[in-house]
């Protein structure tokens, strides 16, 4: 296959600051059939903007049959009245008199057009729409127009049809004593009505219908009819299946970071997500829990989010020439923090640092950590930088500090370091205010800074403070024991073990994204196929017959007969149970010709007459007969006369 991608995906590529994204865009320009390549036609998933769709060999083939067939589209349908309307002096609609039917009417009845008095103008009451509406929109691929005398006109979606089978239609769904009121007279309190079957009778039904040949690159993305997975995954697959291994996974999981933040920048839902970088007394604003948009994952954790520690701030409030704080906002509260160190006066490293990053759900973290790589922001929290980095303060001497992450050794020289650079150093690790408070991890017993420390919320441990190492947070909100959490590949991400299940191919997937097989192992749902006998299959191990049915392709010939690359159900037309051969044929194959061949053969040897040469055997050997009882005959007379 080739590796074709639509312009929507690859505008959002070139949007995104990644040597990878650029090789993705080269790969789509330049690269030419692929014989490895199984994945094409990727796009943006419509079933979720942070996903790529695309189709692989098997779906695309199928989309091209579709492609080739034609249909015939509704191009407009009219229920026209015809030129008398519906009049109220004793015109007659059908057998009935409308004067007749004049009545109150409840006030739901009520024309939508308005009120009409001096002309005679038929109306539908929003009852009657509403019940007409939903009749019309079930598998409809155009619209119907109800019209009026003075050409207002309802629309509708309808099937197509010829004028017969629409007049049909109309009739057969609708209750053909369902009343609908024509027209209303307010002045006199009195309106018309009448039933369906009665109003059909004077309408004039037109079909206007034309022959649509698909297209192709319409059926080519039509979100139904393709694959969704995560960048992450479908990326790896790329480059997996071309043989390209120059990017390691750190690479791969900053261009899923940016892939994302793209997809949220463009996605409605995620769209009120607002970035600011806050200083001085702001920052006392985003650290308290009453601003948070939830109080969920590592935020709702932190121990500076209560009131009491606002006092334990002062020293990123008075120091706003080096500390600031990023922020994402959602509905003007809090989704996600961090600390952001301005390295001013050392040129030698870079510039500004990030920090841990508190986050109430995975996705504001990703969000928050991509806008960091756009700045070029390094992480001090993660990355391996110098284990030494120093920020020169101008106010140190404060009466209470927070509990500090990175940079938590303060030099009564002015620096405030990431490392215990010597004894005079102050560590900055209590969440009490203090100098120092470490707490040990319940599961490995390492003495940590208790913010360092996540309680577990599921599980084994419940209720157990772990450190980072031996914990891991979900993004169903739940943190879980490490060796409790399952690595699923096509997610990049992990599940607890009870939410998972082993694929065919050795790798987890939660339980809800799995198909269970025929031999009751699982895989993917976008892997599995459906087989003939409502079993699935793995997409990789099946064959389609000629009537579009699936089989394995272990045991494929016990159902069907190989002919001429294709194979065709022992149920197909074309396909014979021959039982003298105890075989299933083809009943334009070789084996079955000369099956056929040979009967006739058999046959006719059967019935055919005598040979020539046989019937003068015959003959022969009648003569003999005959002479031997002449002679008998000749012997006696002689013995007669003898006497």
């Amino acid at each position: 296959m080739k590796l074709i991608m639509n312009n929507l995906l690859l505008d959002k590529l070139k949007r995104i600051e990644s040597p990878l994204a650029k090789k993705l865009i080269e790969l789509n320009e330049y690269s030419a059939e692929n014989e490895n390549l199984n994945i094409s036609y990727l796009g943006i998933s419509q079933q979720n903007p942070t996903y790529i769709s695309y189709l692989d060999a098997v779906r695309e083939e199928k989309i091209r049959i579709e492609s080739l067939k034609t249909f015939y589209n509704l191009e407009k349908l009219r229920i026209k009245f015809n030129g008398n309307g519906f009049i109220f002096n004793n015109k007659l609609v059908g057998d009935v008199a409308l004067k007749d039917l004049d009545t109150d009417i409840p006030e739901k009845w009520q024309p939508i057009f308005g009120e009409t008095f001096h002309d005679a103008i038929p109306l539908f009451t929003q009852e009657a729409i509403e019940r007409l509406y939903p009749l019309f929109t079930q598998e409809a691929i155009g619209r119907l127009y109800i019209e009026s005398l003075n050409g207002s006109a309802f629309p509708f979606a309808v099937t197509a049809c010829d004028q017969k089978t629409a007049n049909d239609q109309l009739m057969c769904m609708i209750n053909p004593d369902t009343n609908f009121c024509l027209n209303t007279n307010s002045l006199f309190g009195c309106h018309t009505y009448l039933k369906f079957k009665d109003l059909i009778s004077s309408c004039e039904i037109i079909v206007v219908s034309n022959e649509v040949t698909p297209d192709i690159n319409v059926l080519l993305y039509n979100p139904k009819k393709r694959y969704h997975a995560s960048a992450g995954k479908v990326t790896k697959r790329v480059l997996n299946q071309l043989g390209i291994n120059q990017f390691d996974d750190k690479t791969i999981e900053h261009f899923v970071g940016m892939y994302k933040l793209e997809s949220f920048k463009e996605c409605g839902e995620h769209g009120d997500y607002l970035y600011e970088e806050l200083k001085g007394e702001d920052i006392r604003w985003a650290y308290l829990e009453d601003n948070y948009y939830q109080s969920t994952g590592d935020l709702g954790n932190s121990c500076m989010r209560y009131k009491k520690c606002q006092d334990y701030l002062d020293i990123y409030v008075h120091n706003p020439e080096v500390i600031s704080l990023g922020i994402l906002k959602r509905e003007n509260r809090i989704a996600a923090r961090s600390l952001i160190w301005y390295n001013k006066y050392n040129s030698t490293d870079p510039k500004r640092f990030h920090d841990r990053i508190y986050f109430h759900n995975e996705e504001s973290k990703i969000i928050l950590q991509a806008k960091f790589n756009t700045l070029n922001y390094c992480n001090v929290y993660k990355d391996n930088l110098n284990p030494d980095l120093s920020i020169k303060l101008k106010h140190i001497e404060f009466d209470q500090y927070p509990y500090m992450d990175s940079f938590r050794y303060l030099n009564p020289n002015g620096y405030i370091h990431t490392s215990e650079n010597n004894s005079n150093c102050l560590c900055l690790d209590s969440t009490e205010g203090y100098y120092s408070n470490n707490e040990s991890c319940d599961c490995c017993g390492n003495d940590v800074g208790r913010d360092d420390l996540n309680e577990i919320t599921r599980g084994r441990g419940r209720g157990d403070m772990y450190c980072g190492d031996c914990s891991i947070y979900l993004e169903d909100g739940d943190t879980i024991r490490r060796d409790d959490a399952v690595y699923c590949d096509y997610i990049n991400d992990y599940h607890h073990q009870d939410d998972v299940v082993e694929l065919i191919d050795g790798n987890y997937a939660h339980n809800d994204d799995v198909r269970e097989l025929h031999d009751g192992r699982y895989c993917l749902e976008e892997d599995a196929v459906e087989l003939y006998n409502a079993e699935y299959g793995h997409k990789d191990y099946v064959i389609q017959a000629v009537d579009g049915d699936y089989y394995l392709e272990d045991n494929i010939e016990d159902f069907c007969v190989l002919f001429e690359g294709d194979y065709y159900p022992h149920d197909h037309e074309k396909v014979e149970y021959v039982s003298d051969l105890n075989e299933w044929l083809h009943s334009e194959s070789s084996e079955y010709m000369d099956y056929q061949f040979q009967n006739i053969k058999e046959n006719e040897q059967t019935q055919e007459p005598h040979k020539p040469e046989e019937q003068i055997k015959a003959i022969k050997e009648n003569e003999t007969t005959q002479e031997t009882s002449i002679e008998s005959i000749n012997t006696q007379e002689n013995n007669e006369f003898i006497l």
